[in-house]
């Protein structure tokens, strides 16, 4: 049997800054001793404020040609068959 826990989280958006938290029960509360800065982008997928750079992943582009044959297949195929 699977004991479930219920989270609750919290957002506030205040002049451009957001922050998150979320509470889990039965699990002691953690003080970090350092935040950091997140910055969403384009060409990278987030920059931190320690300017360490995540890549942008791209996943569109490495499955754009299998995206494109469905979206082109799904016009001729019959609601309800197999095909």
């Amino acid at each position: 049997m699977r004991k479930s826990r219920h989270a609750q989280s919290y957002a506030t958006a205040i002049s451009g800054t957001l922050g998150f938290s979320v509470e889990i029960p039965g699990v002691e509360k953690f003080e970090p001793k350092t935040s950091v800065g997140i910055d969403l982008g384009i060409n990278t997928l987030t920059t931190l404020s320690d300017s360490t750079a995540i890549k942008n992943p791209k996943t569109l582009d490495k499955h754009d040609s299998k995206l494109r044959k469905a979206q082109k297949d799904l016009p001729r195929k019959k609601k309800g068959s197999n095909n």
